[in-house]
């Protein structure tokens, strides 16, 4: 499927959760079981990179403990339980409240069950807390508030406080600093500040690869530099390779980095010490 039939089934499909939203409908357990239903099915046969690269590259998935920052309701998580290796976890960050609930029934499927680990924190540079601001027609689309951004309040009832963690503190806690094997990392434009607090997983995992969602003008807009996320992974260092959502690999040069943000505003990384085959 085409950028522009993908873009229209996620637009209808984030009408339907805005109006439905409005109703009161999702408060309920039959609603949220329809809407995670709806959107695991979108990503399923729409808009999923990492089913087709868990299939193709198993070996990115194995050997560690896996870290899916920006769960959002668990659908990736759920994708990288099925491959994550025995007896390493599946670690899900997501700090609003109904994607939380929604990605914790996904943790107790019975396919996933025990390799799920959710966590209900927004990760950053810092360990406290920080201000998330959430979009009231998209549930994928809420974004944290760094200090010092200037971004005016528009609607104290949309902005809560929540906590936010460094992974390399988190890593440390959980006794896995030195067993990762996979990062993947959709955080609506602060990527930069999550790359920031694994720099020490990274040094300890060599073998670690790490996805992550691109978008210029998300990272503008928090303040965030679109050159400083990709000078935390340098050439020759590192590989940068593009995902295809198909799963596919293509070369993740800059003049196709920059083309491919033309296109649709935003491209999945894939960002390894050795460029995977």
């Amino acid at each position: 499927m085409t950028a522009g039939p993908r873009r229209r089934a996620l637009h209808s499909l984030i009408g339907v959760y805005a109006l439905v939203r409005r109703t009161g409908f999702l408060d309920t357990r039959a609603g949220q079981a329809l809407f995670a239903s709806a959107y695991f099915t979108y990503k399923k046969y729409v808009e999923d990179p990492y089913a087709g690269l868990a299939r193709t590259r198993p070996e990115l998935f194995q050997g560690g403990n896996i870290l899916d920052v920006g769960a959002n309701i668990g659908y990736t998580a759920t994708v990288f339980a099925k491959g994550v290796s025995e007896g390493c976890r599946v670690h899900a960050f997501e700090p609003e409240a109904f994607n939380f609930r929604l990605l914790e029934r996904a943790s107790r499927a019975r396919a996933v069950r025990g390799r799920i680990v959710p966590v209900r924190a927004a990760v950053g540079d810092t360990d406290g807390t920080i201000t998330l601001r959430l979009n009231p027609d998209h549930h994928g689309d809420h974004r944290v508030v760094p200090p010092g951004t200037g971004a005016p309040v528009v609607n104290p009832a949309l902005e809560s406080t929540v906590p936010v963690l460094r992974l390399d503190t988190y890593a440390h806690a959980q006794g896995i600093f030195e067993r990762i094997a996979f990062i993947k990392i959709d955080v609506q434009g602060y990527e930069t500040a999550v790359c920031r607090g694994m720099r020490g997983i990274l040094a300890a995992n060599p073998r670690a690869a790490v996805s992550l969602e691109y978008m210029p003008e998300a990272m503008v807009a928090l303040g965030q530099s679109p050159e400083s996320l990709l000078a935390e992974f340098p050439a020759p260092a590192w590989t940068t390779q593009l995902v295809g959502h198909d799963g596919r690999l293509l070369p993740g040069d800059r003049a196709a980095l920059d083309a491919a943000v033309r296109r649709t505003g935003y491209v999945d990384l894939l960002l390894s010490r050795t460029a995977i085959q």
